[in-house]
């Protein structure tokens, strides 16, 4: 009896897996992206390229890397998710700090939420973040983002 009960036990372990994180996998890139910004209005995505990898996380279910458009890795940020489903979503508030930034010395970031959400083939990610920033003329802003980007794979 006992024997029977261990390897029905091992057959339903079998069985059992973390969430499939292969739909996610992979670089993307931001196609359309809008939002606004407390400290500058609305906005859209312009002529900048944003680029990002997703791959099974070490810590979580999946990982988000700043890539830049030849695929190369921006910075070290690495942004953290828990996948079920089609719906991935970042694992509490996580932030990050990053000095190679375009017009601004200094940018760092605090994530209130995201999401990420396969629709069609493509990902929509959905969140609010807080961004604190040091220009280069010294001057400082702190300004809370709400925003909404869709995503191809390339």
């Amino acid at each position: 009896m006992r024997k029977s009960l261990l390897g029905a036990l091992a057959l339903l372990g079998l069985g059992c897996s973390g969430p499939d994180i292969s739909k996610f996998e992979g670089t993307w890139r931001a196609i359309d992206g809008r939002g606004t910004n407390s400290c500058h209005g609305d906005w859209t995505l312009s002529t900048f390229n944003i680029a990002m990898r997703l791959r099974e996380g070490e810590d979580s279910d999946l990982e988000w890397i700043d890539i830049d458009e030849k695929g190369q890795r921006i910075g070290d940020c690495i942004y953290r998710y828990s996948v079920e489903g089609e719906v991935a979503t970042m694992d509490g508030r996580q932030s990050c700090v990053r000095t190679d930034v375009g017009a601004y010395i200094k940018v760092g970031w605090t994530f209130a939420r995201s999401s990420l959400t396969l629709v069609d083939g493509r990902m929509r990610e959905e969140g609010e973040a807080v961004f604190e920033s040091v220009l280069f003329d010294g001057t400082t802003e702190t300004c809370a983002d709400t925003y909404t980007y869709e995503w191809e794979r390339f």
